[in-house]
């Protein structure tokens, strides 16, 4: 793997650590006092945007502009053949027909009623994320960190329209990081598609999209990997808090 392939490919990985990181932070911070309301996250989300956007502009003004030009346009060395393309596109098929089930069609599984769907309407009402009287024990503790990305899709949105979007983006979030996984453990491309397709096996919702996620293992272990050369202790938190309380 190239240097400026692994710094695309830790780039990817940080932004997705970043953002369950922040998902998390936000979350625990507006239930301290009870402020988890619609105003409240759009308003966090809106200085998180100001301010990652400031560091990007800020960072590409200090790179030179051929540098990163060449950075964006490099391709991967290692070439495709045509048993590999077959893989891949099928899987990118796979990936598109899951997210227009996500996009259509509600939420439909039992623990998604039963559960994750019902605390997160208590979470809405009682503004924070804080235990609370339930004959449901699992709703207290069930790995909370999908309910707490289910919580902003449905404060911002105003209704469960993109709930499902959290299973389906970690579903293909988690296909990618066991590419890199795959790669700087030593696999061609083939070997980076057949993880891919395996995880899509294993990770693909059983007759109905559930509005879990649990793809972030993946994601996190990719980017130890990527950063065990300059491995620091805010790495293993971000990679910690992206991940989030799900066990």
């Amino acid at each position: 793997m190239s240097r400026e392939d692994t710094r695309a490919k830790s780039r990817r990985l940080a932004a997705a650590v970043f953002w369950g990181t922040s998902v998390t932070l936000v979350t625990e911070l507006l239930s301290v006092r009870p402020l988890v309301t619609a105003e409240s996250v759009a308003g966090f989300w809106i200085i998180i945007c100001v301010a990652t956007g400031s560091y990007l502009v800020a960072s590409r003004l200090l790179v030179p502009a051929s540098g990163l030009g060449d950075r964006l346009r490099k391709r991967d060395a290692d070439p495709l053949d045509s048993v590999t393309r077959i893989l891949v596109i099928l899987a990118a098929v796979v990936v598109a027909l899951v997210a227009i089930v996500a996009l259509v069609a509600p939420p439909s599984a039992a623990d998604a009623f039963q559960t994750y769907l019902a605390r997160v309407t208590l979470w809405i009402s009682n503004r924070s994320v804080h235990f609370y009287p339930t004959p449901d024990y699992y709703q207290l503790v069930y790995a909370p960190w999908p309910s707490y990305a289910m919580l902003h899709t449905i404060l911002l949105y105003g209704d469960d329209r993109f709930v499902n979007f959290i299973q389906t983006l970690s579903f293909a979030g988690s296909a990618i990081a066991v590419s890199v996984i795959a790669k700087l453990l030593g696999a061609g491309s083939r070997g980076r598609s057949r993880g891919r397709e395996r995880r899509h096996q294993r990770s693909g919702p059983r007759r109905r999209a559930a509005p879990c996620g649990r793809g972030c293992a993946p994601r996190s272990a990719a980017w130890l990997l990527l950063c065990r050369s300059r491995c620091r202790h805010a790495n293993c938190l971000g990679a910690g808090f992206g991940e989030g309380p799900n066990h």
